[in-house]
């Protein structure tokens, strides 16, 4: 093709990306390079097409593309299953999110609706919708009977929307995990959108020595085991610690600097949550040369792992909500500024800064020489002080009129000074 001819295709299709995007509710839901692409797309389609069945198939294709992008573009309603959480009331809500559990009432409400869609469609017959129904019940609405979902709303295109909706989802859930207790590991209480959690199931390996004389199979529980459930003795706690300023904050529609700080640690707080640090494992042994104990009951054993992950994530978050400069001095910072929000007195703090430091020198020791001597206790104790301090910043934010991290840096100076 020549320069010439590459201007005035170039020129045609930018005529019908700038036609499409006249629409002010695509223009709203899609950017022009989207558009472009699948102009372009449809061009291709047609360049060896002459005259006017190239023109034709150009114009039904552009009116099919224009159809499409209007069909994903709405105002959506989203339920996402939840893994391995329970709630106690009817429903409970989090900013925008609302959890619930997914009824029979429920499947039956979304039955009738998508019957009520399908009724008078004239293109298939009764019994082909009664099937069709039938099926969409079986398929997608029992198998998350009874489970607890997320239900939010998102304005905007189809696949944008959904990926909005997920992270706001993500973010209701870090808050429930911010107040999570130390029963959290112990009991194995980890609980996210299904599939990103494994669920509770028996992982069985094979373990036999080469020359056949000794086999030891393991069986061991791997994933989730407790629910976490939220009861309403659980949320009377959580609104005594600040919960009501959160869901406040996440339901406005913007959020100011030191807000969209605070949401994001709640995230990264959350993502520590994920990692997991004690595993349940259960082992019979067959053969010889293995424990001297003859019980044929299965053992039960506890082992810690992943702690360090776990220090550093925790380190991640406080950085985000403590550290204002990456020049500034990390391990002296975060532990001065964690002492002044969760204590009033020398002693408390000097206690609070030491611990702090001693936590960081384990962090750099695993980070830089892979070595750490950190304990499940240990680490317990450092979990519930970021949980403190995320928490103590969200109560006293407003009071202390705390709006731009500047704001807040300002306010552990004068800490010093005082």
């Amino acid at each position: 093709m020549s320069s010439q001819e590459q201007k005035k295709q170039d020129a045609i299709i930018g005529k019908i990306v700038r036609e499409i995007r006249n629409s002010a509710i695509i223009k709203q839901g899609y950017s022009s390079r989207d558009v472009l692409a699948s102009v372009k797309h449809i061009n291709a389609m047609a360049q060896d097409m002459k005259g006017t069945k190239r023109a034709d198939y150009i114009k039904g294709s552009v009116e099919e593309l224009n159809r499409e992008f209007r069909s994903n573009l709405g105002t959506w309603n989203f339920i996402i299953t939840v893994e391995n959480l329970k709630i106690q009331p009817q429903s409970f809500k989090i900013g925008h999110i609302k959890f619930f559990k997914f009824s029979s009432h429920k499947r039956k409400e979304m039955k009738t609706q998508l019957w009520r869609l399908l009724k008078d469609n004239p293109h298939y017959n009764t019994k082909w919708k009664k099937n069709y129904v039938k099926e969409h019940e079986k398929r997608i609405l029992l198998p998350i009977e009874e489970k607890t979902c997320a239900m939010i709303q998102v304005t905007g295109r189809l696949d944008k929307a959904q990926l909005e909706a997920y992270d706001k989802v993500e973010t209701a859930i870090a808050v429930l995990k911010l107040y999570k207790s130390p029963l959290y590991d112990r009991q194995r209480q980890y609980f996210h959108i299904t599939g990103k959690v494994v669920p509770n199931v028996i992982r069985t390996t094979l373990r036999n020595t080469t020359d056949g004389e000794n086999i030891n199979p393991t069986m061991e529980w791997v994933g989730a085991r407790t629910p976490f459930e939220l009861t309403n003795q659980k949320i009377q706690s959580m609104k005594k610690a600040g919960f009501p300023k959160i869901h406040k904050m996440l339901k406005k529609k913007k959020h100011d600097e030191l807000e969209s700080g605070i949401i994001n640690t709640i995230r990264l707080f959350g993502a520590a949550c994920d990692i997991i640090v004690t595993k349940s494992s259960t082992r019979t042994p067959i053969g010889l040369g293995f424990p001297s104990d003859k019980s044929s009951m299965p053992k039960t054993s506890f082992e810690a792992i992943s702690l360090n992950d776990r220090l550093v994530s925790l380190f991640v978050a406080l950085e985000s909500l403590l550290i204002f400069d990456e020049k500034e001095p990390l391990s002296n910072n975060i532990a001065e500024r964690a002492a002044f929000l969760l204590a009033d007195n020398y002693w408390d703090r000097a206690k609070i800064k030491k611990f702090m430091k001693d936590m960081y020198t384990l962090r750099s020791a695993h980070v830089h020489h892979g070595k750490s001597n950190l304990d499940h206790k240990t680490l317990q104790r450092f979990s519930n002080y970021v949980q403190s301090v995320i928490l103590t910043l969200i109560i006293r934010k407003d009071r202390l009129k705390l709006r731009t991290e500047n704001h807040l840096k300002n306010w552990f100076e004068r800490k010093k000074l005082t």
